[in-house]
């Protein structure tokens, strides 16, 4: 589980299925067992894991993902009835329209949090600070918005205080990162 997650599940599986309800953000490593499906459901999607592993990050209803480590998973939306199958190193995106934008992902984005790292490639500083923000718990504020649309490459550790991150950001010389008050 990923900071500002909460996953529900039954005390004890019972009927014809597993079922769970995510919030947030979590890697799931599932065994295949086909008389007792496992189905994860957030927001309006339900993903039916046919024994995987793989990642869903959803913080919000416009940016919601599915990727996959290995395995099999199927994805669908239940208000557009919309369903898709995603094999290894696919990211099921699900677009305003309800239906999936699927395309060939590097995993080490979507699962390295797992073995407690920050791991940006080329990403979008607003996105690198909403993540830094939801797991140190602090709020961001840009005094220059022209920044937010800087895409750069972080690796970092997230054991380490939040001063080890904001270091690492200003060593690249094209910003500057402060913390005060949290």
């Amino acid at each position: 589980m990923n900071a500002e997650s909460r996953l529900r599940y039954p005390v004890e599986f019972s009927g014809k299925e597993r079922k769970v309800v995510l919030e947030g953000e979590a890697y799931f490593q599932v065994k295949k067992n086909p008389s007792l499906p496992f189905r994860v459901e957030i927001r309006n999607q339900v993903i039916e894991v046919l024994g995987t592993e793989f990642n869903i990050k959803s913080y919000s209803a416009n940016n919601t993902h599915v990727t996959l480590i290995q395995g099999c998973v199927k994805v669908r939306n239940e208000l557009s009835k919309e369903e898709v199958t995603i094999h290894p190193q696919e990211d099921a995106h699900l677009l305003e329209d309800g239906s999936f934008e699927v395309k060939r992902v590097d995993t080490d984005n979507y699962h390295l949090w797992t073995e407690g790292y920050f791991y940006f490639d080329n990403e979008p500083l607003v996105e690198i600070m909403k993540e830094v923000g939801r797991w140190y718990n602090v709020h961001i504020v840009f005094k220059d918005n022209a920044v937010q649309n800087l895409h750069l490459h972080l690796l970092a550790q997230r054991d380490k205080p939040i001063d080890n991150v904001l270091k690492l950001l200003n060593l690249m010389g094209n910003l500057r990162v402060t913390y005060q008050n949290n």
